[in-house]
């Protein structure tokens, strides 16, 4: 099997528009509900939506790398940052990361991506002093960036990253 990466025209890639038009309409038809329900409701009820979102984001995103995060203690680091009460429990390194990151992506979602964002973004989710990882940077080792199942009986990779060399 052949990765995006992998393919000719990598990484500048096309699209037939006709070919996602229905997806297109039912997508904009939805936000236009979403859109509808979040002019009607307070503000408060709207920040909590926002840390629901972004809470359930961070939780199944975590679950792809076999990280299984506390959702109080991700949600209450999510509260912190929008200034809004949050329950006592104390949140470890990991959910405040996350939920940093989260933030950051929520409140800079129209900005250029940009390699200092990425570098960014990687900072607030590994401690600078985890030794295994190149913190804020790209990695330089030769061993396949990979995602793949955990279970014992079945490995299966689900995205091979490229070659740090092709960076």
């Amino acid at each position: 099997m052949k990765w995006n990466w992998q393919l000719p025209n990598w990484p500048k890639f096309s699209f037939d528009p006709d070919k996602i038009v229905e997806m297109e309409k039912q997508f904009l038809f939805s936000m236009g509900e979403s859109v509808a329900f979040l002019k009607s409701v307070t503000s408060e009820d709207r920040k909590q939506f926002i840390i629901e979102i972004l809470s359930q984001e961070g939780f199944e995103s975590s679950k792809i790398e076999g990280e299984i995060l506390d959702r109080e203690s991700l949600q209450s680091s999510i509260k912190k940052h929008f200034g809004l009460k949050n329950s006592s429990k104390q949140t470890s390194f990991k959910e405040a990361g996350v939920a940093k990151l989260l933030c950051d992506v929520y409140e800079t979602f129209s900005d250029p991506l940009s390699h200092e964002m990425l570098y960014k973004w990687h900072s607030m989710l590994f401690d600078e002093s985890t030794k295994a990882i190149e913190c804020g940077e790209y990695r330089s080792f030769d061993e396949p960036m990979q995602i793949v199942s955990h279970r014992y009986d079945r490995h299966e990779v689900f995205f091979e990253a490229p070659p740090f060399k092709t960076y």
